[in-house]
């Protein structure tokens, strides 16, 4: 997805006739009036889209004096201060940012269907491969223990005898052949990183499968199954907290945290 339509927000070619931004433009002209859109677009990027009431911080961004800020935020109505106030945010841009985030939500819940489709396809081809391994080896082992019809009783007997040891031994030593810990490592990696994309998250795909990475990979992959995996990264990508929409955290979190196993284990059961 493009970084300009993860920015974007919408904006009506007449917001400068609504009666309040009249105000504003009276007191402050067009100095104010692109103040309070340079405040929007600080808050497209802010989590939950809520700004600290740090004035003096946001003039030095904009490059203004912090009475102006002052002014825009709070006397013309545009704005609304949490409880404590010690944040602020707009209603309206919120309304707007809340249909944004619905459509995209939509399209990445579709786009995570979709995945998850290929990859149990992919799974299951593999499967099914060697499912087809597994059977011709039987039937090659059936053809080369069948006895002839011309061979004696005791020599039927003898082979009847060496055929189903055989089998039996198959029976209790052999698996059915399953991805490597190497291989399943890989697909996670690709599952995170898609997974980011589709749910158009905060947290940052990776690029570089490292040596700590594929540690602490091969610790996960040892310890759930792929469901369980699945899961796990669909819960933090839907995390306020790991994505950095909570008071208590404001960064996002990245790979390196989410897949150790103490945090990774709280994703899995929801806790975080």
């Amino acid at each position: 997805m493009d970084k300009r339509e993860n920015n974007y927000f919408s904006h009506d070619s007449n917001a400068r006739n609504s009666d309040k931004l009249i105000r504003l433009r009276m007191r402050h002209r067009a100095a104010g009036y692109g103040v309070y859109f340079m405040i929007l677009e600080r808050l497209r990027e802010e989590p939950g889209y809520m700004s600290a009431k740090d004035y003096n911080m946001i003039a030095f961004d904009l490059r203004v004096d912090a009475s102006l800020i002052k002014s825009v935020v709070e006397d013309f109505g545009l704005f609304v201060f949490t409880e404590d106030g010690k944040y602020f945010y707009s209603e309206s841009f919120n309304r707007r940012m809340a249909i944004k985030d619905e459509k995209a939500k939509k399209q990445s819940e579709a786009g995570r269907k979709a995945m998850e489709k290929r990859w149990k396809k992919d799974s299951g081809k593999r499967e099914d491969d060697n499912l087809l391994i597994s059977n011709l080896s039987e039937n090659d082992n059936l053809l080369i223990s069948k006895p002839s019809e011309n061979d004696n009783k005791e020599s039927k007997e003898k082979e009847r005898k060496v055929y189903n040891t055989q089998k039996e031994k198959e029976t209790n030593t052999c698996e059915e052949p399953e991805m490597s810990v190497e291989e399943k490592c890989h697909m996670t990696f690709k599952y995170f990183n898609d997974m980011t994309v589709y749910y158009n998250s905060a947290i940052k795909p990776v690029k570089v499968l490292t040596g700590e990475r594929m540690r602490k990979l091969e610790e996960v992959v040892r310890r759930y199954d792929r469901n369980q995996i699945a899961s796990a990264i669909r819960n933090a990508m839907n995390s306020d907290f790991l994505n950095g929409r909570t008071s208590r955290r404001k960064l996002p979190a990245d790979f390196d945290w989410i897949f150790e196993e103490r945090n990774f284990t709280k994703i899995f059961e929801g806790s975080i």
